[in-house]
């Protein structure tokens, strides 16, 4: 088996499903007209998938990037994407839903809060397994998610072989001699 092949196949089909959800989105924004004399879309995500999603980069990705809990769209000129629970853990998050009673609707992305709560599909899924390696680690050291995330901010460029900034590849060799 080709396992550089089989991770291109998995970044395609990973990379064409995100841009199926976004395009059922635009297509759900255009038609309701949310975004008329708005500026910002609040999106759903939490400490927890900003964690995972650092983790399943790393290891999934052969990447190092995060999510940040505002930035500007590139599809809607003047419009904000801002992530209003970013540092909110995920179990908080449901503990205040089942304390108020409260019923969430899933939402188009395949981590929904059914898959996050064991349904069947779940357990194949690479976000499943990167909760589980996080959940397993914090067992061992309770600072290990805060860890995670601040990696992301404490990121010394001067160590790294190489970084993307603004799409243009930076190497270590570029400015070696200097």
């Amino acid at each position: 088996m080709n396992i550089e092949r089989t991770k291109e196949i998995e970044r395609s089909i990973i990379k064409t499903y995100r841009k199926e959800i976004w395009r059922r989105f635009t297509k759900a924004i255009n038609k309701y007209e949310m975004i008329q004399d708005q500026d910002k879309i609040a999106l759903g995500h939490h400490f927890d998938d900003v964690i995972e999603t650092i983790v399943m980069g790393m290891l999934y990705g052969g990447q190092m990037q995060s999510m940040r809990p505002k930035l500007h769209s590139t599809n809607f000129e003047g419009m904000e994407l801002i992530r209003p629970m970013y540092l909110i853990r995920e179990a908080d998050i449901i503990r205040w839903k089942n304390g108020n009673d409260l019923c969430f609707c899933d939402c188009a992305c395949k981590v929904s809060e059914k898959n996050k709560l064991g349904a069947a599909d779940e357990a194949g899924s690479k976000r499943h397994e990167v909760k589980q390696l996080i959940a397993s680690l914090a067992a061992k050291n309770p600072i290990i998610e805060k860890n995670i995330f601040k990696s992301s901010e404490n990121v010394s460029v001067d160590t790294l072989l190489a970084y993307k900034k603004d799409g243009v590849k930076h190497h270590f060799l570029d400015t070696y001699e200097q």
